[in-house]
């Protein structure tokens, strides 16, 4: 979204969600706070109290306090724990990933993740002719295995909003409690509708509203994982988005690091 060459365009899609990420109201959402008492409390600290626990410990002889726990690795924890914060803001905290938990689907992610660095120069500076070579002369210049992760973390993301979706049209008639509440997918999708009813009756052919629904969140997801966990280097976006999540391209096609 902050790297849409037109002016236009940005300005549109920014208003979007842009009330939703504000600080004042990040702090004073009830969603995100009841979440993160949910993932702090009953996710995080009974997980490190049962890393720390010695209760197994077949020597008897020493002294609890005596007894090192076993070492464990922090960043893959710190990882899923951060996709959990972000993914129960933008879904709700029933339809995003609870990576703290669990371990096999944490670490599933973060190879999908972690796989596709190092494979980005070629289809981020010269899309056109990477699937150009690809199509024509059956020459990858990025492996096979780069493609299935993005087709893996799409497929994983589109899986979260038909769950959020479904938490929202329940909530028309049955209460939500305020954890499982998608803030920013609600917001998003009210103003995607909004969007293209107005593109409609200015007689627009408006563009597929899953498609659209998927850029901004994928653009979400990265943007806030990426810069949390990665690094502080911050990413840019591409707006070269071309397939809808059904096509057998990777919709996550470019994505950038800010100078």
């Amino acid at each position: 979204m902050f790297a849409t060459p037109g002016s236009k365009p940005h300005s549109t899609r920014k208003r979007m969600l842009s009330n939703i990420y504000s600080k004042s109201t990040i702090q004073s959402s009830p969603s995100l706070r009841a979440a993160t008492a949910v993932i702090l409390h009953d996710r995080l600290l009974p997980l490190l109290a049962s890393l720390t626990s010695s209760d197994n410990d077949d020597n008897n002889d020493v002294s609890s306090a005596d007894k090192p726990s076993a070492p464990t690795s922090i960043y893959p924890l710190i990882s899923g724990l951060t996709m959990d914060f972000v993914t129960s803001h933008i879904f709700g905290l029933a339809s995003g990933t609870n990576f703290t938990q669990d371990a096999e689907a944490r670490a599933r992610f973060l190879h999908w993740y972690k796989c596709r660095h190092g494979y980005s120069f070629w289809p981020q500076e010269f899309p056109a002719f990477t699937s150009w070579v690809k199509r024509w002369l059956g020459l990858r210049l990025v492996p096979e295995f780069v493609d299935q992760a993005n087709r893996d973390i799409e497929s994983m993301t589109w899986s979260m909003c038909e769950k959020a979706a479904s938490v929202l049209a329940q909530s028309a008639g049955d209460e939500v409690k305020p954890e499982a509440y998608p803030a920013v997918y609600s917001q998003l999708s009210a103003a995607l509708e909004k969007d293209l009813a107005k593109k409609a009756s200015r007689g627009t052919t408006p563009c597929d509203a899953s498609e659209e629904q998927m850029k901004f969140i994928i653009a979400a997801i990265y943007s806030n994982y990426e810069t949390t966990v990665v690094s502080d280097e911050g990413i840019q976006q591409s707006d070269a988005y071309t397939a809808p999540p059904t096509s057998d391209e990777p919709l996550i096609v470019a994505f950038r690091r800010a100078k």
